[in-house]
């Protein structure tokens, strides 16, 4: 079980998705229907635009559209009560704090239906590594993990050039 109500909650994960179609929402990171971290795809056209998204089982909330795309590793973070992040760069306010619920289990790579744990919108893709923080990362310690993310699975190129760890990885 986990229950990071009191403290809220900030998600790191370094995923891709090989499918993006008109409104999907793909699970990366779920606890029953009281919160999912996900890719969404908006349908767009030419091609469906996709954002990062958190919702806390009643108030979806999302990153810029367009800001995560198929068939590359996206480091995707949402820092508690802060901003949206992809590949180390700002992609919008969040406010998401889960909903507090230890009845059912913390599912990676889909998420919920309904509360009888229906399994639905699975990720289509694959997901490296998920990294689930108690409360908010300061500036420092999310670049840090930024930082030691993209350099471990090759994606520095990807950050910011003014982010602290484009060239060279933290110490951790």
């Amino acid at each position: 079980t986990l229950d990071l109500n009191s403290s809220g909650v900030s998600f790191v994960a370094m995923a891709k998705t090989t499918l993006g179609s008109s409104s999907t929402l793909q699970g990366v990171i779920t606890k029953d229907v009281t919160w999912s971290f996900s890719i969404e795809f908006d349908g767009s056209a030419p091609t469906p635009l996709g954002s990062e998204s958190f919702t806390n089982g009643a108030a979806p909330e999302s990153s810029t559209a367009g800001s995560v795309t198929t068939n590359t590793w996206n480091l995707l973070t949402m820092n508690k009560s802060d901003k949206f992040y992809v590949n180390g760069a700002d992609q919008g306010a969040s406010a998401g704090v889960p909903a507090a619920n230890n009845t059912h289990e913390v599912i990676v790579g889909a998420w919920y239906e309904n509360a009888t744990t229906t399994f639905k919108n699975f990720l289509t893709g694959e997901i490296a590594e998920v990294i689930v923080y108690a409360g908010q990362l300061t500036t420092a310690e999310r670049q840090k993990i930024e930082g030691y993310m993209a350099h471990r699975y090759g994606v520095q190129s990807n950050l910011p050039s003014t982010h602290p760890y484009r060239n060279f990885a933290p110490r951790v």
